[in-house]
């Protein structure tokens, strides 16, 4: 089972869910990076986990956390917002861009989804972060 980006609120969202599992943007998130940054909109990986891992960890996340404490960052839905919401629309609208993904249409269906739930987000007033799961 390959891994992917998914969204966590805090507030929860109540009865809203993701409906795409955020593969293609963990497999993208450096072209994502790159695109984001062209776009002068916040890095897709700026709403994960930024901590750096000591060089001789090798375990498992569970690990990861006893090791340097629970992750416990939460971001800007707004800021989310922004950037989710460029890199879609650029992936829509230029050709020139979208041939630089591998499965464009799947980004662009986890990037809506990924809106979807950001813009319930603002309106709760919930803040957010990416994990992989």
């Amino acid at each position: 089972m390959a891994l992917g980006f998914f969204p966590v609120f805090n507030p929860p969202l109540n009865d809203v869910n993701a409906t795409t599992e955020g593969k293609s943007l963990l497999s993208e998130c450096e072209n994502l990076d790159q695109l984001a940054m062209h776009l002068g909109v916040s890095p897709l990986t700026s709403f994960t986990d930024s901590r750096t891992v000591p060089d001789d960890f090798d375990g498992d996340p569970d690990e990861l956390d006893e090791l340097m404490g629970k992750w416990d960052e939460w971001l800007s839905a707004e800021e989310g917002f922004a950037t989710i919401s460029a890199l879609k629309e650029s992936l829509e609208n230029n050709l020139e861009v979208s041939k630089y993904f591998r499965k464009p249409k799947q980004l662009v269906e986890e990037l809506s989804d990924l809106a979807r739930l950001l813009q319930v987000a603002k309106t709760n007033g919930s803040r957010f972060r990416l994990e992989v799961g």
